[in-house]
């Protein structure tokens, strides 16, 4: 069964990327708290596929 993500890739559009930066911006974060936030993005995105990485298994299991 396959997991669901709210993301279906991990592309996003410059626009977006540049909202999401400005948005972050001067905020702080304990040292604890920043391992953390680190650790569980790394273990999310592991599990997400590359748009690239999924056109490529799409090509060969129907060609």
């Amino acid at each position: 069964m396959e997991k669901k993500f709210k993301r279906q890739y991990r592309e996003r559009d410059e626009i977006t990327k540049m909202k999401i930066s400005n948005s972050l911006r001067n905020r702080t974060k304990s040292a604890t708290h920043r391992q953390a936030i680190s650790q569980g993005l790394k273990n999310y995105w592991e599990g997400v596929p590359s748009m690239q990485n999924n056109a490529k298994e799409n090509t060969q299991n129907n060609g």
